[in-house]
């Protein structure tokens, strides 16, 4: 077994001047401790969203001193105002069962939202510690979870997604009657929204959900705004959405002319029959984005923003007529709009950094075929175009219709 030495059975020889002298040199390099640096792990909320070195220092960072911003850290922040009596809430009842600590995993590990489209990890490390303490933004979250997990394996968790789904709705009325007085509980609010939201997206009857969602969304986001409460997912806005998509969607495919020219020939058809105001603002919208998918991918993103717009800027009255079930004219140009979400797809998946296409490919899945079981023979005609968009999602075949591929695109470059 090798051994190490002392030091003096290696000393230089007397005399031997350069050798000595190298010696001393060695020693020096060895005695010399490295100059390094601590990586930042826990930086503040802005550093992290700015990309830059936090120092780490409380109450505030020096960037964030020096910029003049609040400074505030998602590792904490949820618990700073949190007394040891609201700590153990959760243990002292039994509220949730070994089937709700399945989804709660499911949650931490696929299903948890990534809205806004900025930091998919604000979920995990501020969003959740806020939900042990609010048991309507758990419901919440376990809902959507318990949607997303039964679309992917079938797993029976229907009832327990609903009886999730109406504890949270339930929860978030009453607190919405509560002033909002910290950055925790306007973001408790605004994530419940967002989760029911999302869970939507997994529900075979979600179509009129989504879209009062979408409506309501805004709508409390910009009431918690006006608070000025501190609160972090209020920060988001269209301006937001689409600067933090910019970078992402730079290597997006083209998306194949004729897909879109049959997408445009069929919406051309609903033109005669939108009369109402409403109506055609809805068209002309749903018109704007199916041309900008010819354009660049940032470009077809700001336009479907827009239909958002168009669907928040509708009254009370124009949105129960739009979800009418036996509006013929609504209920089509809703089934172009859930085809348009299906062939943006390789799109809106990017607005979560990690994702696999699995996830999207289980979204509004059954959307169509309630729309089409609803439709009167006369009006199938005008159907045939977002049915065969439908089936082809349902195939997997959609993307080889719908987009060029890469090979190609370089090809033709």
């Amino acid at each position: 077994m090798s051994k190490i030495t002392s030091s003096r059975n290696h000393r230089p020889r007397q005399g031997v001047k350069d050798r000595h002298c190298n010696s001393q040199n060695v020693a020096t390099e060895v005695v010399q401790p490295r100059k390094g640096h601590r990586k930042s792990r826990q930086g503040c909320y802005d550093c992290k969203r700015r990309k830059i070195k936090c120092q780490e220092t409380l109450p505030a960072c020096e960037n964030c001193v020096r910029s003049s911003l609040q400074c505030r850290y998602l590792s904490h922040v949820a618990a700073a105002n949190i007394s040891p009596e609201q700590a153990c809430t959760l243990h002292e009842t039994q509220i949730f069962n070994l089937t709700d600590m399945r989804l709660f995993h499911h949650y931490l590990v696929a299903a948890y939202p990534h809205i806004p489209v900025r930091n998919d990890n604000i979920w995990i490390v501020y969003i959740t510690p806020i939900a042990h303490q609010r048991n309507f933004l758990m419901h919440a979250l376990l809902s959507l979870a318990a949607s997303h997990l039964n679309k992917l394996s079938s797993s029976g968790l229907t009832a327990a997604a609903q009886s999730h789904r109406l504890s949270a709705i339930k929860g978030l009325n009453e607190v919405l009657e509560e002033p909002i007085k910290s950055p925790e509980q306007g973001d408790a609010i605004l994530a419940t929204c967002y989760a029911l939201l999302m869970q939507s997206w997994y529900m075979d009857d979600g179509l009129p959900a989504f879209l009062v969602l979408t409506r309501s969304c805004d709508a409390i986001t910009q009431h918690v705004q006006s608070l000025k409460v501190g609160s972090l997912l209020a920060e988001e806005n269209i301006d937001t959405r689409i600067e933090n998509m910019r970078t992402r969607l730079k290597t997006i495919s083209d998306f194949n002319i004729e897909c879109l020219r049959s997408a445009l020939a069929s919406l051309n058809a609903l033109a005669p029959l939108c009369q109402q105001l409403f109506e055609k603002n809805f068209w002309t919208a749903l018109q704007d984005c199916f041309i900008s998918l010819a354009k660049k991918p940032i470009e077809a993103y700001k336009s479907y923003l827009e239909i958002e717009k168009s669907l928040i800027r509708m009254d009370y009255s124009e949105l129960e007529q739009l979800l009418d079930p036996q509006n013929t004219i609504s209920q089509l140009l809703l089934a172009h709009l859930v085809a348009l979400q299906l062939i943006m797809r390789p799109i809106s998946c990017n607005e979560r950094k990690i994702y696999t296409v699995t996830m999207y490919s289980i979204r509004m899945t059954a959307w169509m075929n309630q729309i089409y079981a609803q439709m009167g023979e006369e009006y199938q005609d005008a159907f045939k175009w977002p049915l065969l968009i439908s089936q082809l999602h349902e195939k997997k075949r959609l993307t080889e219709y719908a987009m060029i591929s890469k090979t190609l695109t370089l090809h033709r470059s």
